[in-house]
């Protein structure tokens, strides 16, 4: 272990157990999606994901929710099926 912290971002709720199943040091779940606009994700139905359920807010706002807006990223990974882009307009 090198002493990151990691944060998980999935709110694909056929998922959501088997992620919070894991109990990781310094590795955390939130059941929620990177996207570009706020709101609920519940009435959303992805292709091979099936049903999203959690908050969907753009980096700023999840940045903000965990009280990370001073803290240095290191490394960032994203995959969120092409909502790449817009969730970033704000952290620009």
């Amino acid at each position: 272990s090198r002493g990151f912290e990691v944060h998980a971002f999935d709110p694909t709720t056929r998922t959501r157990a088997a992620h919070e199943a894991h109990k990781t040091k310094n590795v955390h779940f939130h059941f929620m999606g990177l996207g570009a606009l706020r709101g609920k994700a519940g009435s959303l139905v992805t292709a091979g994901y099936g049903a999203l359920g959690g908050e969907v807010l753009p980096f700023d706002a999840i940045r903000e929710r965990l009280g990370h807006t001073t803290r240095l990223i290191q490394l960032l990974k994203i995959d969120c099926e092409g909502c790449e882009w817009e969730a970033f307009v704000d952290a620009a």
